[in-house]
């Protein structure tokens, strides 16, 4: 746990009443804060503040896609995507605008501009444009009522997960700058890939049960499901394809090449921290009323989930 929690919870929560955000207690009850410190666990207390401020952005802006006014439109979805895109390419003259959270992305790129070196800017504003776009097919999928296949959903999840944006915030709390060429070893690709399939699949595994309640399809139980698993088995399928990421990622570390002393040392810090992330992802979920309400605690200790009745269209 990051010993700035509390502070950082503080200035976070500040930060988040200052927009007026009509579901703020959704916000609020799933601990964004928590989850900074959980998984970045020696930023600094201006670091840990700005990645907090990172989590409770995404959930906000994941949110308006997933059952606000851009989540059945692909029209407006793109509109929305446009404007945030131009946050990112441009934060210093970005105007206010009608969609909020392009609003608090600017807040957030301002603190990012003044803190972060220019690589992790440059990778930031690159990822972060691939989950924004990511987020736009979602929807497009949605309205067109398009099933996909488990292949094809993996391969968007990595994107709508935002991990990659991530592990530019893990180099930024540690106050790295790992160079390119280096993270594009294709062991290093492989090592990242691999820590995005385990959160983005365990993250499937603890949301499907909200998710199932709001008619999502968006869940990888939730298309095994459709690809005729029942629920347990399909929980069951999931789970060990996580097992065999994180055996693969485990196989996989041995392979690292050197790159001399110093980047050695900084791959090893790096990947550590990514690892810690991801250990405190897992932690996380199970901490707050995120994903199993009041029942958080319970579900962690004897693994029952259940299940919520269906929402009225």
């Amino acid at each position: 746990m990051n010993p700035h929690y509390e502070t950082a919870k503080v200035a976070a929560e500040q930060w988040l009443n200052s927009y007026g955000i009509d579901n703020i207690e959704k916000v609020k009850k799933a601990q964004f804060p928590l989850l900074a410190a959980m998984g970045h666990c020696t930023a600094d207390a201006k670091r840990l503040y700005v990645l907090a401020n990172y989590y409770q952005w995404v959930f906000i802006y994941d949110d308006y896609f997933d059952n606000g006014k851009w989540s059945k439109s692909s029209e407006d979805a793109r509109h929305a995507a446009d404007l945030t895109i131009n946050v990112l390419r441009d934060p210093e003259t970005f105007t206010k605008t009608s969609f909020l959270p392009a609003d608090m992305l600017r807040s957030f790129m301002l603190d990012i501009h003044e803190t972060a070196t220019e690589r992790c800017q440059q990778r930031l504003v690159k990822h972060f444009q691939n989950f924004i776009n990511a987020a736009v097919e979602q929807v497009i999928n949605r309205s067109k009522d398009i099933d996909l296949s488990i292949d094809s959903y993996i391969k968007l999840r990595r994107q709508t997960g935002a991990l990659s944006s991530v592990y530019d915030l893990v180099q930024y709390d540690l106050n790295l700058d790992v160079p390119d060429e280096v993270l594009h070893n294709p062991t290093m690709k492989k090592l990242a890939l691999y820590i995005n399939d385990i959160c983005c699949w365990a993250n499937d595994i603890y949301s499907f049960n909200i998710e199932q309640a709001w008619g999502e399809t968006h869940n990888l139980v939730i298309i095994s499901m459709g690809e005729g698993r029942s629920l347990q088995e399909s929980i069951d399928f999931v789970g060990d394809r996580v097992k065999e990421r994180f055996n693969a990622y485990v196989s996989e570390k041995e392979k690292i090449p050197s790159w001399g002393s110093k980047i050695d040392q900084d791959v090893a810090t790096y990947l550590a921290a990514v690892e810690q992330w991801a250990i405190g992802f897992i932690h996380w979920s199970f901490a707050t009323e995120r994903y199993f309400g009041k029942s958080h605690e319970e579900v962690k200790k004897t693994r029952v989930v259940t299940l919520l009745p269906r929402k009225k269209a």
